[in-house]
């Protein structure tokens, strides 16, 4: 993808930036990208929960002027924040694992976006109050037919109204949510 915007689409390096607020992007990616020689690929910026001492990556940030409301189920309310790196971008490109999820089913896109908000009691970007829309096993369970934040996610102006094109990744993916990263034809059936 990276190489596509650059070589192809003729996006500069700087202003392709890769992001993950909520997790630590991988540095197995981070050396891919940078070992092509070329300047645009030395410029691409990596954004997570870390940064990190190494060019071109630094840690995302809430952007405090950017809001976004979730009614609860039970309703309840929260107000969360977005990143600077989404609300300072002209475009995004949501690129998701199309993967298993205990309580949500298959996620893609919009449940992509559950690392992309700030909570405030938290101190992080952390989904954990998102969790709420689970379909089961929480205390007040999100029932069919209540206002869902993927809603909200997706119809921010600052995530779905920027979102230039959506890519789901069906080759590679996990068991349920875990962090490990599996080739789908090495999952059992």
């Amino acid at each position: 993808m990276v190489r596509q915007l650059i070589e192809v689409a003729g996006v500069p390096g700087a202003c392709v930036t890769l992001a993950d607020p909520s997790r630590c992007l991988n540095q197995i990616l981070y050396a891919k990208i940078r070992s092509n020689p070329g300047p645009d690929f030395q410029q691409v910026i990596f954004a997570d929960k870390l940064g990190g001492e190494a060019p071109q990556r630094v840690k995302a940030e809430p952007d405090m002027n950017s809001l976004i409301h979730f009614t609860l189920p039970g309703n309840s309310s929260v107000v969360m924040y977005l990143p600077k790196i989404y609300t300072e971008a002209t475009y995004l490109i949501n690129y998701a694992l199309v993967r298993p999820h205990r309580v949500f089913g298959i996620t893609m896109a919009a449940k992509n976006h559950f690392g992309s908000v700030y909570d405030t009691q938290a101190k992080a970007f952390t989904p954990n109050v998102l969790h709420a829309f689970a379909l089961w096993d929480y205390a007040t369970p999100y029932k069919h037919g209540n206002v869902n934040g993927l809603v909200q996610l997706l119809g921010h102006k600052e995530l779905g109204g920027k979102t230039l094109l959506y890519f789901a990744d069906g080759l590679y993916t996990s068991k349920n949510q875990s962090l490990s990263v599996v080739r789908w034809s090495t999952l059992d059936n």
